[in-house]
């Protein structure tokens, strides 16, 4: 393996009145280990919303896209390794004005007012969120179910309003400090505090390592198994929802491969599905950095909405296949060592 500088965390502060966790970095060997990290806590953590929202009945003031968008975007209280227990309950809402006393009055329908929600949609400051408001004679009926993904899928499924890192210096080097920000966004009215955020984004990006290290092994990927009883719990959730989501991921032999190694002249193209320049430019960046086999390495994604990476690399002995296939294990083995230390 590479000898990666190991990661230093430390004055980490969490402003429970703001949803707010910082912490400062240090001991990074390029930027682009933070902002692979960024990236995966903006858009890449599964996490739960409501998502199959099917309306009966509406003669409120409201059209049924807006009601829907409303009530998808309604902040859960869940606990994290819990989340898949949820997905097969079915969410009834329904109200009727039929209150002649207050003809001339609207009511309103609030989140709480959902059938067997119990405590999943908690008040903000002891207010419940309003959906819609109802005049005489009117009524809504509908039904809502719960879905896991990625802030990649919908902006619903992203657990933070605000992720960033600052850093003062004109040019990054190993002594670079970074201060990292997170603001969770209303899930963490629940257990998914901001704290916990930054740990599971290290947690998506250590299995993203770890399927890809399974890929060029040929081997079967299965989770691992933390010393902490939280951690194995969360990475436990994390782990079904990345072999099930996407039928790329390589769970067993059948599966179609994750990492396309081909030499075109003297060229070698890395495709890598289901990746976009997070993971690319921390391949690109480390192996630059610690692999004097390279003199050239670049990567580039062709469209927006191509759904991989490419990395084009020349090596100065053994341009060859199976040398770039030795490299990118030696750095994943070395990356998800620095990262396992650090969770």
């Amino acid at each position: 393996m590479y000898k990666l500088p190991l990661i230093k965390i430390s004055n980490k502060k969490i402003d429970k009145l703001k949803n707010l966790f910082t912490c400062n970095i240090t001991n990074i060997s390029d930027v682009s280990f933070m902002n692979c990290l960024r990236r995966i806590i903006e858009s890449e953590i599964p996490w739960i919303a409501f998502d199959e929202i099917h309306i009966e009945e509406n003669n409120t003031l409201l059209h049924n896209e807006f009601i829907q968008h409303r009530i998808e975007l309604l902040p859960l209280y869940i606990n994290y390794e819990k989340i898949y227990d949820h997905l097969e309950k079915n969410f009834k809402l329904t109200k009727f004005h039929d209150d002649k006393k207050k003809k001339e009055a609207r009511i309103t329908l609030y989140s709480n007012e959902f059938e067997n929600i119990n405590k999943i949609i908690p008040p903000y400051n002891n207010y419940h969120f309003p959906i819609t408001k109802l005049c005489y004679g009117q009524k809504i009926a509908l039904n809502a179910k719960l879905n896991i993904d990625i802030g990649k899928t919908h902006a619903k499924y992203s657990p933070t309003a605000v992720c960033l890192y600052e850093y003062e210096e004109f040019e990054t080097n190993i002594k670079t400090k970074y201060n990292f920000k997170i603001e969770s966004c209303g899930h963490v009215f629940g257990p998914i505090e901001p704290d916990k955020i930054f740990i599971l984004g290290l947690v998506v990006m250590f299995y993203k390592l770890h399927i890809l290290e399974c890929d060029l092994l040929e081997k079967k990927c299965e989770a691992i198994k933390f010393n902490k009883k939280y951690l194995s719990d969360i990475s436990d959730v994390i782990f079904k929802f990345l072999s099930k989501k996407n039928k790329d991921y390589k769970i067993n032999s059948e599966v179609e491969k994750l990492i396309h190694i081909v030499k075109e002249g003297n060229t070698i193209k890395i495709k890598i599905l289901n990746e976009d320049y997070g993971i690319g430019n921390l391949f690109t960046e480390y192996l630059s950095l610690f692999e004097e086999n390279i003199s050239y390495i670049a990567n580039n994604k062709i469209h927006i909405k191509d759904n991989y990476i490419i990395i084009f690399a020349q090596l100065i002995k053994n341009n060859d296949e199976k040398t770039i296939h030795k490299i990118l294990l030696k750095l994943i083995k070395s990356l998800k060592s620095i990262i396992k230390k650090i969770i």
